[in-house]
């Protein structure tokens, strides 16, 4: 028996020895393997045997092959592994950003230098063909140049959206993974197998996709884990099942969305990590900033550059002359004859750009197609009002400054309240005239200026004998058009009708202003026979969106239509010396010039890309680091796993040598019997 059981301990010494030996050649084969954990036999003595009183040992057990495992730095690395993510998915972004928003002679910031200062040319010789000629190039090159910036931001955002489109591939492909080995660990160690490999490969996959989209890991039962999304908990993986996560374009930006059962829940910026969250900060959070910054800095280029250009005349005679003209996105679908009619009634407006509400007030004089233009933009409403010829009729047009922004109007605070006098039938005779406004019982005029009157028409009638039937009496219409709605206006269109009466106006002797109509012929009777003055009703009518059209651009067609001066005549360079002094003005918030502006974009965009850098670099050291840990920890150290190979080659070779003993020993017991 004992001579059995020193045979059967160096059998167990041998099997061991092997299996040891196996696995030492499965760690040196996968030293280059990424994500493989060292591999090292659980050994154990086999039970003790009492023979005769005395415990023999029956040599050794293998128990398991077991991985080195550290769940802290596993966790650590998953973590730091999703900043890095983050960090470098932004680098290359933020590289274009910086480049497009970048300082040089090739910059918009020098373009915007050039237009301003050739105004100043101008302003030498403000009838040269030659500076005219200037001013229209600068003007349309910083244009361009403003727009080759808005192309190059949208291809920024479509490089992002392909980026992430494309990651979307590999995630989905290593969910489905994660989920299957799940199932495969599962299926292994409930039969008893070992899923160290597959372990070791599910940890690789979490690690990467926490770099992707910074996943959350969870462990369920004692094989599996779930992973879900780090902002909302959304599932990804539940057991042996994964959810792909989807992207659709809704205008020009990629939208996520996951599938979880019957319901599809969106997946935002703030629910990801990683990758997936870089690309969606620069892409919904920088660029947007900046580009709101760059169609801000154009809006106030353009606001007061046309502002003042419509002050002066160019050499036409023209004056109210836009330089620049904008493609609008809303536009009034009621048509007007003439944009400086009065058919407004005044009071208040309010433009909603954006969700951002603004009161515009509309005061007498302004209640015109173009002057609610003037007083929208005079508000800084956000939008760009301007008025335009759609060949038929002129259109109020508005341009929100950031692109996309919605935009209501409300006039239903326009109201009549100033215009409620009504020219009605109270004429009363006084030594052979007729006179209006001076019966205690109407309305008495303060001002004989000021626009009391509706618009329209009225007739009026003279009887030159009403006793005498066969002279008919003659009724004249008289017009009362915009601006003419006042007293004195009604006056002179009553004089300018050839009607057969004079009109004038009579006080002020403390009653108020009075019309008296004075007929030709003594005696004859004066009367308003038909009244068509109306309040200024006209409305907008409905908003419509229309085509987007390509943005700013030159409205000025011909050098003699540049407002150079104040004055339409040689030599006056007075408003091209105000429009220059605008470049080094504080016309942005009253604060900042146009430049300064430009220089505070590419500083902002600048000091984000630095921070980038910055927090790349330190993500990479700690990963490092912590990759360095885990390798002298549950890494392969080739020097190591040669002296275990050399331990366990002894340990079989010894082994060996007992078992060839025994059986000599053996040999020796039997041949003594025969």
């Amino acid at each position: 028996m004992p001579l059995l059981g020193a045979l059967n301990s160096g059998l167990t010494g041998l099997f061991a020895r092997q299996k040891a030996i196996e696995v030492t050649g499965n760690n040196i084969a996968n030293v280059n393997t990424p994500g493989y954990s060292r591999q090292v036999l659980d050994l154990t003595p086999a039970p003790a045997l009492n023979v005769q009183g005395q415990m023999i040992g029956q040599g050794v057990d293998v128990l398991d092959v077991k991985r080195e495992y550290d769940s802290f730095l596993t966790n650590q690395l998953k973590d730091k592994n999703a900043l890095l993510g983050e960090h470098s998915a932004k680098s290359g972004p933020l590289s274009e950003v910086q480049r497009i928003f970048g300082i040089g002679e090739s910059a918009l910031a020098n373009d915007i230098e050039t237009f301003f200062g050739s105004w100043h040319e101008l302003s030498v010789n403000p009838d040269g063909n030659i500076e005219r000629d200037q001013v229209l190039y600068a003007g349309e090159n910083m244009l361009a140049s403003f727009e080759d910036m808005r192309s190059d931001m949208v291809g920024v955002k479509q490089n992002i959206n392909d980026s992430i489109n494309s990651k979307l591939v590999d995630i989905n492909q290593k969910l489905e993974e994660v989920a299957e080995l799940n199932e495969s660990i599962q299926n292994r160690e409930v039969s008893g197998m070992v899923a160290t490999s597959d372990r070791d490969r599910r940890d690789l996959l979490v690690k990467e996709l926490s770099g992707l989209l910074g996943c959350k890991t969870f462990k369920t039962g004692k094989t599996g884990i779930a992973l879900q999304l780090p902002g909302n908990g959304v599932p990804l993986v539940q057991g042996n099942n994964a959810y792909t996560i989807d992207g659709e374009y809704v205008k020009t930006d990629l939208q996520l969305s996951i599938s979880v059962g019957q319901s599809t829940l969106e997946v935002n910026r703030e629910d990801l990590g990683g990758e997936l969250r870089g690309f969606l900060d620069v892409r919904d959070e920088v660029v947007p900033e900046l580009a709101d910054g760059l169609d801000k800095l154009e809006y106030n280029i353009v606001n007061a550059v046309n502002t003042q250009h419509e002050a002066g005349f160019g050499l036409d005679g023209q004056t109210g002359r836009s330089f620049f003209t904008r493609s609008a996105s809303h536009r009034n679908e009621t048509g007007f004859a003439d944009p400086e009619d009065l058919a407004f009634n005044t009071g208040t407006m309010q433009v909603t750009v954006g969700g951002d509400s603004t009161d515009v007030s509309i005061g007498q004089g302004e209640n015109s197609l173009n002057g609610i233009r003037d007083a929208i933009n005079a508000a800084d409403t956000g939008a760009l009002a301007s008025v335009v010829f759609d060949g038929t009729d002129y259109h109020l047009d508005l341009t929100p400054r950031t692109e996309g922004e919605t935009i209501s109007v409300d006039a239903s605070g326009l109201s009549s309240e100033e215009y409620d006098a009504e020219f009605d039938e109270n004429f009363s005779l006084q030594d052979g005239s007729y006179i209006y406004g001076d019966d205690p019982s109407v309305d008495t005029f303060s001002d004989p200026d000021a626009l009391y009157f509706g618009k329209g028409s009225f007739d009026l009638k003279v009887d030159n004998d009403p006793a005498v039937p066969a002279v008919p009496a003659v009724t004249t219409p008289v017009s009362i058009g915009p601006g003419e709605n006042s007293l004195n206006g009604i006056r002179d269109a009553i004089n300018a009708s050839d009607a057969e009466v004079s009109a004038s106006i009579t006080g002020d002797d403390g009653s108020g202003y009075s019309l008296v109509l004075t007929p030709h012929v003594d005696g004859a009777s004066v009367s308003k026979t038909a009244t068509n003055l109306t309040d200024n009703d006209e409305t907008f009518g409905n908003w419509v969106d229309i085509e987007a059209q390509p943005s700013t651009r030159v409205a000025v067609t011909a050098t003699d239509q540049i407002a150079a001066g104040f004055e339409s005549k040689s030599g006056d360079n007075q408003n091209a010396l105000e429009i220059a002094s605008l470049g080094q003005s504080a016309v942005i918030d009253d604060e900042e010039t146009f430049v300064g502006f430009y220089g505070g974009l590419s500083s902002k965009i600048g000091v984000e890309a630095q921070r980038n850098t910055m927090a790349l670099g330190g993500a990479q050291d700690t990963v490092t680091q912590l990759e360095n840990m885990r390798e002298s920890i549950v890494g392969v150290s080739i020097e190591q796993e040669m002296i275990n190979l050399t331990l366990y080659q002894t340990g079989f070779e010894a082994c060996s040598r007992l078992v060839t003993t025994v059986d000599e020993l053996m040999q020796t017991v039997l041949n003594m019997k025969r």
